[in-house]
């Protein structure tokens, strides 16, 4: 593959999975001091396949981009020397041996799974429930921001999230996804 090539693959892969991206490096940051820096995380990851593509074949596009952009949130965690507000130390990790590797493989295969059907099912919830969940959940948005938003009050906000939570679970159980 010509490194022009690459680069616009680069591109595609970026634009398709860049929600998903954001959205694990802001779960790693959030709560912290530096929590504002999940888009830097992204840029270090699009960054870092640009100059080391991967060599072998990815069955996962989307979870191969997210682990990357969470890496880069972890490696931005270390290097500020950040403590979540609730700290406990972090263990070192040791290297990831083949049986580390399978499993990590497996998981985030069964996660693809859930992730999709999830997908699937929000997209079956009301407009405002989704919105709810997408802002109040996913995004960890303070709820009294989703409700000023909206016009409703902070407590509505946590109502209509806790009920499409049910409400997609149920959904979830019913296709025999565990989540």
């Amino acid at each position: 593959m010509s490194s022009d090539s690459g680069h616009r693959d680069l591109e595609v892969l970026y634009l398709d999975h860049a929600d998903a991206m954001h959205r694990a490096a802001a779960r790693v940051l959030r709560g912290t001091r530096v929590a504002h820096r999940y888009q830097d995380a992204v840029q270090d990851a699009v960054v870092s396949l640009m100059s080391s593509w991967p060599t072998g074949k990815v069955e996962n596009w989307e979870a191969f981009m997210v682990s990357v952009a969470r890496r880069k949130a972890l490696d931005i965690l270390k290097s500020a020397d950040v403590r979540h507000p609730d700290y406990k130390p972090v263990e070192e990790h040791d290297p990831l041996d083949e049986e580390d590797v399978a499993e990590t493989v497996t998981s985030v295969l069964d996660q693809d799974h859930v992730v999709k059907a999830a997908r699937e099912k929000l997209a079956l919830l009301p407009d405002r429930d989704r919105y709810v969940l997408e802002q109040y959940k996913a995004l960890g948005r303070p709820g009294r921001e989703v409700a000023r938003e909206l016009g409703i009050s902070p407590g509505r906000v946590s109502q209509i999230a806790t009920s499409a939570l049910k409400t997609m679970g149920r959904m979830l159980k019913e296709e025999g996804v565990t989540w």
